[in-house]
């Protein structure tokens, strides 16, 4: 039988539901309930929503969608990215952009909305990488009635997040013209991966 969800849960639960797959490292930035002074861990609330089948959480490192049995390495990495993207001049995360999260529609893993101006879509590249930012395109031009030369009007920008250098220097140097950015992530996604940003 399911339970009430705090505000905090309830908003961690929903994150799960939009990107698919966290990890407990990435639970551990984005969980504001979290202080030195109070006895919650984010441990607790993963805990909580696994016991009262919200979530299900798989070899104590992924939080999946219940039911869900194998965790999604490509939304994970696309968070990584988007919580380097987030953190302010400090270097803290900016969690007013975590409410913004929108789910994806297959080709983007989720996207959200940057200081209500601009929509961030997150894409993962793999080794299908070169038809996936083509259909990519074809889509943003056909969707947004928008013409080559003016993509920025559109007020989107595209994340395409990669592990691999050679997929990263390939895409880079396409000539992709849509607004965006290339994330190459180095290290465990179970971690804390470095991602550098480069054009």
């Amino acid at each position: 039988m399911k339970r009430y969800l705090t505000p905090e849960s309830q908003a961690l639960y929903d994150i799960i539901q939009k990107i698919g797959s966290l990890t407990v490292s990435q639970i551990e930035l984005i969980d504001t309930g979290h202080t030195k002074e109070s006895s919650h861990s984010p441990l607790t609330t993963i805990r909580f929503l696994n016991s009262h089948n919200y979530i299900t959480f798989l070899n104590d490192t992924y939080v999946l969608p219940f039911l869900d049995k194998q965790e999604k390495r490509s939304g994970i990495a696309c968070f990584w990215a988007m919580l380097e993207l987030i953190k302010d001049a400090d270097g803290n995360i900016d969690h007013s952009n975590l409410d913004t999260i929108i789910e994806g529609n297959g080709l983007v893993e989720f996207s959200y909305i940057h200081n209500s101006s601009r929509v961030v879509n997150f894409v993962y590249l793999d080794q299908s990488y070169l038809s996936k930012i083509t259909m990519i395109k074809q889509r943003f031009y056909s969707i947004n009635n928008i013409e080559v030369g003016h993509e920025k009007d559109a007020g989107i920008v595209h994340i395409f997040v990669t592990g691999s250098p050679e997929i990263a220097v390939e895409a880079s140097e396409l000539d992709i013209k849509l607004p965006h950015k290339i994330a190459l992530l180095e290290g465990d996604l179970t971690q804390n991966p470095t991602v550098k940003f480069f054009d």
